[in-house]
């Protein structure tokens, strides 16, 4: 089987030579609220497909690919199109979300891609996400973005999303050198200490990369969503509280995993305000439907 990378790339270039011009073929797409999300984008005048296919891990583990696809769909307009392009040892990956993309295409049979994109009356399984889902998303981000920037005012450790034209002048604090071991987060689903349905992980004593908010944020999208016609459907809001040491942070994109945990429903909390986690898990519930 071909890696993902020689896939993307044999399609896009695929797509860029027999598109209209009118389309524009963006591969591996970079969302402000994605730590990944589909592997191309092609957006045209009348229509915006999503083009997905399975990564390695993804093959191993399809609830991978499960929570990249709802995490997509909560982030990306609610119309766009969804396509899985699957090669022949995927049989049972497309099998499983038959129902859930728009349009299953198998790679050998990748040529007929840009004729199923251009046909916008091509629907499929898509179904527009409903305006009520795509708020609650919206809600549980604007709620984990409220709590982190009260936890840094509180003491004064400035990430930049937190402080917005305030942030210059404040200073940021130099890190520790002590590095962490890597191990998977564990989530505590029925602590009381947060007393208003709030999971909570422990991570003061983790260093927080890109690898453990995307295993946050996977775990809780799996856990409370299922799939029904490509819509995700939550049985319970996937809000969630994590104690950490410092803010995390990429060298290229400082805010990303501040904002990708805030999309799949974390807020970070730090350690030095652990005996504040009952005040702030009623904020992250604010606004909810009961």
């Amino acid at each position: 089987m071909a890696n993902i990378y020689y896939r993307r790339k044999t399609l896009t270039q695929l797509l860029r030579r027999e598109l209209p011009n009118e389309f524009l073929v963006v591969p591996n797409p970079d969302h402000p609220l994605l730590l990944r999300g589909p592997d191309l984008l092609v957006a045209g005048e009348r229509a915006t497909t999503a083009v997905f296919m399975p990564l390695a891990a993804e093959r191993t583990n399809q609830g991978l690919l499960k929570a990249r696809f709802i995490l997509s769909r909560l982030a990306l307009p609610p119309y766009v199109r969804c396509i899985l392009v699957a090669e022949e040892k995927d049989y049972s990956i497309a099998n499983s979300f038959a129902n859930d993309f728009a349009n299953i295409l198998e790679w050998n049979n990748r040529a007929g891609i840009s004729e199923m994109i251009t046909d916008v009356t091509a629907f499929g399984h898509h179904k527009d996400v409903p305006p009520d889902i795509s708020g609650d998303a919206q809600i549980r981000f604007a709620n984990a973005m409220a709590v982190m920037r009260l936890s840094s005012r509180l003491t004064n450790r400035p990430f930049s999303a937190a402080f917005d034209e305030k942030v210059s002048e404040l200073r940021r604090p130099i890190r520790s050198a002590i590095r962490h071991s890597k191990r998977r987060p564990q989530i505590d689903r029925n602590s009381a200490s947060t007393e208003q349905q709030v999971d909570l992980s422990e991570l003061s004593d983790a260093d927080v990369d890109s690898s453990t908010v995307n295993d946050l944020v996977y775990e809780q999208a799996n856990y409370y969503f299922s799939l029904d016609g490509g819509i995700p459907f939550a049985a319970r809001e996937p809000l969630g509280i994590a104690v950490i040491e410092d803010w995390p942070a990429r060298p290229r994109d400082s805010e990303k995993l501040i904002l990708s945990a805030a999309f799949g429903g974390w807020a970070f909390v730090l350690a030095e305000l652990r005996s504040e986690l009952p005040r702030f898990a009623k904020r992250m519930r604010q606004g909810r439907r009961s």
